[in-house]
């Protein structure tokens, strides 16, 4: 079993993961993933979500609303 990093040396995330950090389905993550609102890299046939990626999504959301809203609410 190996452990993708990123360029950075941290571990990349698989979507499951991100799913449980967000509180949302992982077809949600799938569909941020898709809209380019959550960057990804794709590790031969798989997606990987950087940390800092989700960091930066999670950012945006607070200083878009002032909050962190669920998923999908605008």
């Amino acid at each position: 079993m190996s452990i993708e990093v990123g360029e950075d040396g941290t571990e990349l995330l698989k979507v499951p993961q991100v799913a449980k950090r967000l509180g949302v389905s992982e077809p949600t993550v799938w569909r941020l993933v898709g809209s380019g609102e959550l960057e990804s890299l794709k590790v031969g046939r798989s997606r990987r979500i950087a940390p800092a990626s989700l960091e930066a999504y999670i950012a945006r959301r607070i200083t878009d609303t002032g909050s962190f809203p669920a998923v999908g609410a605008a």
